[in-house]
């Protein structure tokens, strides 16, 4: 499974660690856009037409500056660290969670790629290079991961200015809208963040027992059925916590289904059908058009 997400705004910088290195991060055929983007973000970013140019708001202009100078030498950390806006608090991703996320200055990137804190928003125009959007989606052109693409699914976290690529094989987009069918977009960010923890708590789960790891469990089995990882259970308490007892009995309804199934092929076909786990945060509508589905989530006691 792919699961495609959009970087944050909000990033904590880290204190410590390696210098950026582009040769070595994923995807190293963009190593050479990378450097033209990083170089024209330098340069706008010491120019008097900065604000306008990279399109953000006065009360970040200093941290603007400063990267004109220091972004070379500023320290790295894992990209699933240095994001910590809403759709990351919620996501809470892992070391080895395998996510791809989109960005203005890298392209793509993994979560473990280490990379500094910046400022370059997608809607930005740099010298010499344009649109930043337009430009990686040129870059992107019949570009997708290496692998099998009908050997899983994707889905797409990523808000529309950051869909500069349409995913190959069986794809997945997803909507948040209240109670009214209204698009709701800050909070959006938070239940995409949730469905991407369960997705990736869900298929964990799977790759374990694919390896013959046994599952712990927590209490006496019952009508032989076999005890969740602690991955199903993570989430469905989880979820619980946040959206009330509803929400707590739908992803416990989702796990029990789920490893119910007893034989890993069909636990692969759970884990691809997005809507099952979808449900465990509220009601599911979905389209199918061709190979993608369009998800409509609206969250519990929205």
């Amino acid at each position: 499974m792919h699961i495609l997400l959009p970087p944050s705004e909000g990033k904590t910088a880290p204190v410590s660690g390696p210098a950026l290195d582009l040769d070595a991060l994923s995807f190293p055929q963009f190593g050479a856009a990378r450097r033209r983007v990083l170089e024209a973000l330098i340069e706008a970013s010491s120019r008097s037409d900065a604000r306008d140019l990279l399109r953000v708001g006065a009360r970040i202009m200093s941290e603007v500056r400063a990267q004109s100078s220091d972004l070379l030498s500023r320290p790295c950390a894992p990209a699933r660290e240095l994001y910590t806006g809403v759709l990351y608090d919620a996501a809470k991703l892992h070391a080895g969670d395998d996510v791809l996320i989109f960005s203005g200055l890298f392209g793509v990137t993994t979560g473990e790629d280490l990379i500094p804190d910046y400022r370059l928003p997608i809607g930005a125009t740099l010298p010499g290079l344009g649109s930043v959007k337009s430009f990686w989606r040129r870059e992107f052109a019949r570009w997708w991961p290496a692998g099998d693409v009908t050997a899983g699914v994707t889905v797409d976290m990523r808000s529309q200015a950051y869909a500069v690529t349409v995913p190959q094989g069986p794809w997945w987009d997803v909507s948040i809208t209240d109670s009214h069918g209204r698009v709701i977009s800050h909070m959006a960010k938070h239940y995409r963040g949730l469905l991407t923890r369960a997705l990736l708590d869900a298929e964990s789960c799977v790759e374990a027992r694919s390896h013959g790891e046994s599952q712990p469990h927590d209490g006496p089995r019952s009508h032989g059925e076999s005890q969740p990882h602690d991955g199903p259970r993570a989430l469905a308490r989880s979820y619980g916590d946040s959206h009330g007892d509803s929400a707590d009995q739908s992803a416990r309804g989702v796990a029990s289904t789920y490893w119910s199934v007893g034989d890993v092929a069909g636990e692969r076909r759970l884990v691809s059908d997005v809507a099952k786990i979808a449900r465990s945060l509220g009601r599911v509508d979905v389209v199918e058009d061709g190979l993608c589905h369009h998800l409509t989530l609206t969250p519990f006691g929205r």
